[in-house]
């Protein structure tokens, strides 16, 4: 069982930050979908690292929400696939409780979690680096072209990915007149990928 001590958790100024965008700009609903959302995630991420063996070094809270670190030593492509894969599955096994629960109690506000799960779910997939998918996709090119092709693959598709969020954003944010996520997403994914 993982157990967290408090030199583990890493609180950046960018986390409260994200944490009064949310307040400021989300509803009550909205805000406790997005914490048990990404804690699902999380929460994913660690089971699978907790079956693989895998120490965490700590859990960092940014302006992109939650991290977690490794240990630094070496784990097997298909570990990194698993644990990496973990957090979007859990994502989805949340939202399909959601509907559930939804379908019985016909609460709105399970909607709104099902929402949210599967966007984060599904936003951790796409192929960038940093996220879910990138880290996906380099493990699987890293088995059949090395690591420095996988590398320099990544930076190329990311870049095409966070241009296509980008526009995407601003579609949204034009269609809406109000929502800034994906804008802001893509913001932070260029951010991250040419550090």
């Amino acid at each position: 069982m993982i157990l967290m001590k408090k030199k583990n958790l890493i609180f950046k100024p960018g986390f409260f930050l994200l944490l009064a965008v949310m307040v400021f700009f989300l509803d009550y609903d909205a805000i406790f979908a997005t914490v048990i959302s990404v804690a699902v995630h999380e929460i994913g991420h660690l089971t699978a690292m907790e079956f693989f063996h895998i120490k965490m070094k700590n859990i960092a809270f940014s302006c992109s929400g939650m991290n977690i670190g490794y240990d630094g030593k070496y784990t097997p492509y298909l570990q990194e696939i698993a644990v990496a894969f973990s957090g979007p599955a859990a994502n989805m096994f949340l939202s399909l409780l959601a509907l559930i629960i939804f379908k019985k109690a016909e609460d709105e506000s399970f909607i709104i979690l099902l929402a949210i799960s599967t966007a984060v779910g599904i936003f951790n997939l796409l192929p960038v680096k940093y996220l879910d998918g990138g880290k996906i996709l380099h493990c699987i090119l890293s088995l059949f072209f090395g690591p420095r092709f996988a590398d320099a693959f990544l930076i190329i598709i990311s870049k095409i990915f966070i241009v296509l969020i980008l526009f995407s954003g601003l579609y949204l944010f034009y269609m809406s007149g109000y929502n800034f996520t994906l804008l802001l997403s893509a913001v932070w994914l260029l951010y991250v990928v040419n550090r």
